[in-house]
């Protein structure tokens, strides 16, 4: 069970081609990423923690313009990596366990910029500028879900 941000590059309303090199660039920075094949991926940080995500043609001539991470645990080297990525990517964050509004944000961007290219029922946008403020953006969210899963799975496997 995990928490799922989708990380999407955006043009006219639309996803669009994102610049892969930026964003394997942030492999290299940010921990140790694992790659499985397929578009599968795992980065391991300094703290332990860790973050799957998938990221479909950024490493083959498919078009690449989401990357999906599953979220487990909330640390700051995992708001990091999903920033960074966000940013080298020119991309927005969905969060689909959002309620639009600007607590608990279902779209976030990383810069102004971005705002324009936005499909036309966006909502309420939500600016972020740091790895700090995307979690201060996805706190509140991720605190209501951390509690569904203990609910639901018992704490003994809620980082698994």
């Amino acid at each position: 069970m995990s928490f799922d941000l989708y990380v999407i590059h955006m043009k006219d309303g639309e996803p669009g081609q994102a610049d892969r090199q930026p964003v394997l660039d942030v492999f290299d920075c940010c921990g140790t990423v694992e790659r499985h094949g397929g578009g599968f991926y795992d980065a391991f940080f300094d703290d332990g923690s860790h973050v799957q995500f998938s990221a479909s043609g950024l490493e083959t001539d498919e078009d690449f313009n989401i990357c999906v991470f599953h979220l487990r645990n909330f640390t700051f080297p995992i708001m990091r990596f999903v920033y960074e990525v966000a940013v080298a990517g020119d991309m927005m964050i969905a969060n689909g366990q959002g309620h639009g509004t600007e607590e608990s944000p279902s779209t976030i961007i990383v810069n102004e910029g971005q705002r324009q290219h936005l499909w036309s029922d966006a909502g309420v946008v939500r600016l972020v500028t740091s790895p700090v403020e995307l979690a201060q953006a996805l706190v509140g969210d991720v605190s209501a879900w951390q509690g569904y899963r203990d609910q639901v799975v018992g704490d003994n496997e809620k980082d698994e």
